[in-house]
């Protein structure tokens, strides 16, 4: 018994290791020498390892104060709070237009938070991340042609096993989609209007 004791130790002072790690890079990009070096991420192909890195680390602050169990509205407005602290903007509620078959829809579609105007983070508190919600954000990325986004599921015991990055195949670098604002130009389609 004493040798699982020991075990379950060593294993929670490695979840620890990566938490007080990933939370302790959680620096403003701004201030990093070296924007391209992240560790425990192979490939970069969209440059985007940097803003979601720094997005995690916030992110297992966040966890680490406030623990599984709470609303996600708790969550979102703490993790606000962090990645103002590391220097990164962000968005809250950022609508993003669906268009079908060239047609501007007027049914909206609203992201928890666009980070960087690159990096859509979609907020869970639930028992368990199932195949659809890694599907809808998927399908946020593929409206918005956007590279990469966050799933986070705050109510896990350890944050790093609730987060997961979807990246989006079918992103097209050179047909990039300007998410609009919430101000009057959002109203305004780049493409035709719906017919009533």
């Amino acid at each position: 018994m004493a040798t699982r004791r020991n075990e379950g130790n060593e294993g929670e002072r490695s979840h620890m290791a990566i938490y007080e790690y990933l939370a302790a890079s959680c620096e403003p990009i701004s201030r990093r020498s070296d924007p391209c070096s992240v560790h425990g991420m192979l490939t970069d192909p969209f440059g985007t390892n940097q803003i979601t890195h720094a997005i995690v680390g916030c992110a297992i602050r966040v966890h680490t104060v406030v623990g599984p169990g709470v609303f996600e509205n708790i969550y979102s407005e703490c993790l606000q709070q962090e990645l103002m602290d590391a220097g990164l903007s962000f968005e809250v509620n950022r609508m993003a237009p669906v268009v079908y078959k060239g047609v501007r829809l007027k049914s909206k579609y609203y992201l928890d938070l666009l980070v960087e105007g690159l990096v859509p983070v979609e907020l869970k508190s639930i028992e368990m991340l199932l195949a659809i919600h890694k599907k809808q954000l998927l399908s946020q990325l593929r409206l918005l042609n956007l590279p990469v986004g966050l799933l986070i599921n705050f109510n896990v015991e350890h944050l790093v096993e609730g987060v997961r990055r979807v990246i989006n195949s079918q992103y097209k670098p050179e047909a990039v989609a300007k998410v609009p604002s919430a101000g009057p130009e959002a109203s305004t389609p780049p493409l035709r209007d719906q017919q009533n």
